[in-house]
């Protein structure tokens, strides 16, 4: 009774699961405080020591929080499954980490008339690629089924293969893109967002030529000035990517 109730609105999703009772008591662990079943573990401790880190961290979020009321008429941030249970992407050290293995970095351009595919690309947490839906339904049809090498292997079996840099591009990505990529959405010679790519590229009807790719929106949008950038609709970075990355953030 008159608990004061505060919404999470830092950065990232918050998924701290814990309780600290009495300042001495912590419970911890992946078990949620509903009635769900799942097969969860709890952390039950009572030592003084350790619910000091723990309430240290509640006064940080604390700090980034503001009671609910204020934030009845807030917009909730779109989610996808992949997002809520694979994430790879709540802060530049995710950045970093991802091309300290080797990610790529990959420039897609949105500058269409205001921004259309900039909002469809944000709201379903997607990455659409520039290609002729055509050409995929046929390389379905012609290899029976979409995987990653579908587009590549029926492009590759034509006589006279397919013109233009939206093709070139989108077989490269087809070709070169992996979990963990990153891609900035370009506008207007400006990065206006940050993503990491999250699954294959696939096909359906509906969608296109699409992958997963879990987006953050750089605000305010930063002049991207590192090399020249190229009109074709997806394009990989040739080196620098740390310091790309490092200096879109600071």
């Amino acid at each position: 009774m008159g608990a004061k109730g505060f919404g999470y609105v830092g950065h990232g999703l918050l998924h701290h699961k814990y309780m600290v009772i009495d300042r001495e008591r912590v419970l911890s662990g992946s078990f949620n405080w509903t009635r769900s079943q799942h097969n969860d573990c709890l952390t039950d401790v009572t030592a003084p020591s350790v619910s000091i880190g723990f309430l240290d961290e509640f006064q940080r979020l604390l700090q980034q929080s503001k009671p609910l009321e204020t934030l009845d008429a807030r917009q909730a941030r779109p989610l996808s499954i992949a997002h809520l249970f694979q994430p790879n992407f709540w802060n530049i050290n995710d950045l970093r980490r991802h091309l300290i293995r080797g990610a790529n970095v990959w420039l897609s351009q949105m500058d269409v008339p205001q921004s259309v595919k900039w909002a469809r690309c944000l709201s379903s947490q997607t990455l659409f690629l520039p290609i002729c839906d055509k050409i995929c339904q046929q390389a379905v049809a012609a290899v029976g089924t979409w995987h990653r090498q579908t587009l590549m292997q029926y492009v590759d079996s034509l006589e006279v293969q397919p013109h233009g840099a939206a093709y070139a591009q989108a077989k490269l990505f087809c070709r070169r893109a992996s979990d963990g990529d990153i891609v900035l959405a370009i506008d207007n010679q400006c990065v206006i967002g940050i993503g990491v790519v999250m699954s294959d590229v696939l096909f359906d009807e509906n969608r296109g030529l699409h992958c997963a790719v879990e987006w953050q929106v750089l605000s305010p949008p930063k002049s991207f000035r590192w090399s020249k950038l190229s009109k074709r609709p997806i394009a990989r970075l040739l080196g620098g990517g740390l310091a790309v990355i490092d200096e879109l953030l600071r």
